[in-house]
């Protein structure tokens, strides 16, 4: 190898260090929060980390929410994820925490993201509360949304209907096989997204991806 090769090689690599830097500054800056008070928190905070790695287009900053102090106006998207109800009933018994969580929600400059508990705390109304599927594993297709993702569900909620079909928008049905009937598992209202199952429990991050483009987009 002579020393022309070298040099040319060597100075390819700098170019090529330079430029993935630069590209790197230059995608636009995100502020996610998780909240980490129990359930996958840890995998929702490395999906997103995944998203923004293989991302030029965003420079995501994840930080996870154990208290009041941690919730920011800068802050513009909210992942809440599952976990059991009791505990986070326990956990909001801290009335600052959870009104500050709420005004937050409320913004209407904020995007919020609920899985499995976190899209019973989004909703309007709850029935029947501790009814649900156990560990259960499917795989459910819909073209219009996110084809052949593979979903799983932990005693996971259901829609039972939509309050107004108009201003809600459904990316993803599954069949339930006792019925044949198809279940409503991810919908999206807006700056609101909520899904039924555990996307972070998987190595698919669309839907991650998806939130992150909603709130860099600011599309409702």
């Amino acid at each position: 190898m002579d020393i022309p090769t070298i040099c040319e090689r060597y100075y390819k690599t700098t170019l090529n260090k330079i430029y993935l830097q630069i590209s790197k500054m230059g995608g636009k800056k995100l502020q996610i929060g998780v909240l980490a008070v129990q359930g996958s928190f840890e995998e929702h905070v490395k999906a997103l980390n995944q998203v923004s790695n293989v991302s030029n287009r965003y420079d995501i900053h994840v930080f996870e929410i154990r208290c009041k102090d941690d919730i920011t106006e800068n802050m513009e998207g909210l992942i809440i994820p599952g976990g059991e109800s009791t505990t986070l009933s326990v956990f909001f018994k801290d009335q600052e925490f959870f009104e500050k969580i709420k005004v937050w929600i409320n913004n209407e400059k904020h995007f919020v993201w609920g899985t499995c508990m976190g899209m019973i705390l989004l909703s309007d109304e709850i029935t029947d509360q501790k009814v649900g599927r156990t560990n259960t594993d499917w795989r459910y297709q819909d073209k219009n949304s996110f084809p052949d993702f593979h979903g799983i569900f932990i005693r996971a909620p259901g829609v039972i209907s939509l309050l107004d079909d108009s201003k809600v928008q459904i990316l993803a049905n599954l069949r339930n096989s006792q019925t044949g009937e198809k279940e409503i598992v991810a919908v999206r209202q807006g700056r609101l997204l909520a899904c039924s199952f555990h996307p972070e429990l998987t190595k698919d991050y669309r839907f991650h991806q998806y939130f992150v483009d909603i709130i860099a987009t600011r599309e409702i």
